[in-house]
């Protein structure tokens, strides 16, 4: 796995421009298994959504025009990626609109004020944006 690590002085397209190429790489199609996600269970024991290639594209297709994202766009990212926002809404919708993204260890508000000026969109949960009103009225 490749990470920029704390400093950030690299990038994805650098690491993958130095990788050996490999040949045991097995082809997907867009209609082959990209993910499992469980569901809440609100309605019962919670389920397995098995989502293709295809539903995350798509998925990130939709947001993109409906969110009007591009290449201009700046996300500041402080979401778990261990949810389905996270990992696969805010990474998707960011890498197919061109747009590039602060990517941070975890919601930090002294942080993210620092670096609110030089964004252009953050996501975020109801507790995020309580603490950046707190922190503000403090």
């Amino acid at each position: 796995m490749a990470t920029l690590g704390k400093s950030a002085d690299g990038s994805l397209i650098e690491t993958a421009h130095k990788a050996t190429p490999r040949e045991d790489i097995v082809a997907l199609g867009e209609r082959d298994l990209a993910a499992i996600l469980y569901t809440s269970g609100t309605t019962g024991r919670s389920k397995g959504a098995m989502l293709t290639h295809k539903n995350l594209a798509s998925n990130a297709e939709t947001l993109v025009s409906a969110w009007h994202f591009s290449a201009n766009d700046r996300l500041i990212h402080a979401l778990p990626i261990f949810h389905t926002h996270g990992l696969f809404v805010a990474c998707n919708v960011t890498l197919m609109a061109g747009a590039s993204m602060l990517f941070l260890p975890k919601f930090d508000a002294d942080v993210i004020f620092e670096e609110l000026p030089r964004g252009s969109v953050m996501m975020g949960v109801p507790t995020f944006y309580t603490r950046l009103v707190q922190e503000t009225n403090a």
